[in-house]
């Protein structure tokens, strides 16, 4: 079994992209489990005020403890992933990853990120990501501003703080040693075609795909 992560900030088209690979008539028989954001339907079960991510400077305690609550949902399916793995060629298509989480502190209230880098969890999350990076792929997202667009629900995506979220992310990844393969790409099309190739290909070692 393989994981990819598609990762990146909010409306960068993640979700987007996700729905025209399911229109993919070349990855239909890899039978992909595509797994949606886990941050919306946490908001939705645990009732949280979207004002804590609209205004999120004064509810600081708030969006720190929604994140960390979200890297342990994604550990748990890390760890899930690794017991699972049966050596099949099952597919598994992530919507965001734990480290998404993770960058979130560290990027919006960056007072708080040596905290959160010392959290248990954030700890083993990173050691799950790390020792499985045989099966485990992250895919990063560069933000465009064409696809801007605030569904009033996430953070109020502002395109200097898209490209620091981006920035961040990729050196999160690069100092634990977890591979990540660039998606700089603006055209749809394009994007679909690269994720299309390395699904097809079950391959997420590289840091950018061959032209």
């Amino acid at each position: 079994m393989r994981s990819f992560y598609l990762c990146g900030a909010q409306s960068v088209g993640k979700t987007t992209l996700i729905r025209e690979l399911n229109r993919r008539p070349e990855l239909a028989s890899l039978r992909i489990e595509v797994i949606d954001e886990v941050a919306r339907s946490l908001i939705k079960q645990d009732g949280i005020d979207l004002n804590v991510f609209q205004d999120y400077r004064n509810h600081q305690e708030q969006f720190y403890q929604f994140n960390l609550k979200l890297v342990s949902r994604y550990l748990d399916m890390a760890r899930q992933d690794r017991l699972d793995d049966d050596s099949s060629d099952r597919l598994k298509l992530y919507d965001r990853s734990g480290l998404d989480a993770v960058n979130y502190i560290c990027t919006y209230l960056p007072h708080l990120s040596h905290r959160m880098l010392g959290e248990a969890a954030v700890k083993h999350l990173i050691d799950e990501y790390s020792s499985s990076s045989a099966s485990v792929s992250f895919i990063v997202m560069d933000p465009q501003a064409e696809f801007i667009e605030h569904d009033n629900v996430r953070l109020p995506p502002q395109l200097p703080e898209l490209q620091k979220y981006t920035e961040n992310l990729r050196q999160l990844l690069e100092q634990r040693g977890i591979p990540r393969v660039d998606l700089p790409e603006r055209d749809l099309d394009i994007r679909v075609q690269r994720v299309s190739e390395l699904l097809l290909n079950r391959d997420g070692n590289r840091k950018e795909l061959d032209d």
